[in-house]
Order: structure tokens, then C-alpha cells, then sequence
């Protein structure tokens, strides 16, 4: 005899977000190759390049979390960014220092 058991378990999956933005000189041109880090509150840490026109993008952020937001480039100084993701953020912009 085989018997089947099915669990009545499931899996709360936390709402994943789409970060993005742009990096921008003082003159508001885009920052080609900027390299923009994400940091969670582990310690966990991951980077986006920006495109020609400035511009990065992270998937499957999260939501709920906290994060710090660094950008490093060659040509500018920028100022740390802290998100807290509750929702789809279209406007994560860098200005130079």
C-alpha cells in the first residue's frame, strides 16, 4: 500500500522590486561605467554598472529591507544613498558632491 500526504505548508515569498536610476555629472550628463552598490543589512553586497546614458538597474530587490547605496567613479565623488524598499523607487538619482 502507498499512501500520499500532501502539506498544507507554503512558502511566504517577500515582494521582490526593480531598483534603478541614473548617475549624473553636475552638468547632467550621464556617468559612464559608475559602479553602484547595494548593501543590505547583512552585510550582503552587489553592484550594477551605469550604461552610456548614466543609468543602473537592480532586480529582485526585496521589499522590507534597508540598504545603503554607494556609487564609485574615476571622474566624481557622490554621497551615500539610504533606501528603505517599500515599493517600485524610479527615481534613485546621483549628483556629484
Amino acid at each position: 500500500m502507498i499512501v500520499f500526504s500532501q502539506s498544507n505548508a507554503f512558502i511566504n515569498e517577500a515582494a521582490k522590486f526593480r531598483r534603478f536610476g541614473r548617475v549624473s555629472s553636475a552638468k547632467g550628463r550621464g556617468v559612464t561605467r559608475a559602479r553602484v552598490y547595494l548593501t543590505d543589512q547583512q552585510g550582503e553586497t552587489r553592484y550594477a554598472m551605469t550604461n552610456s546614458f548614466g543609468y543602473f538597474r537592480f532586480d529582485d530587490v526585496p521589499a522590507g529591507e534597508t540598504y545603503i547605496v554607494n556609487v564609485f567613479s574615476k571622474s566624481y565623488q557622490f554621497s551615500s544613498q539610504v533606501v528603505t524598499v517599500t515599493e517600485e523607487i524610479t527615481e534613485l538619482n546621483f549628483l556629484p558632491q
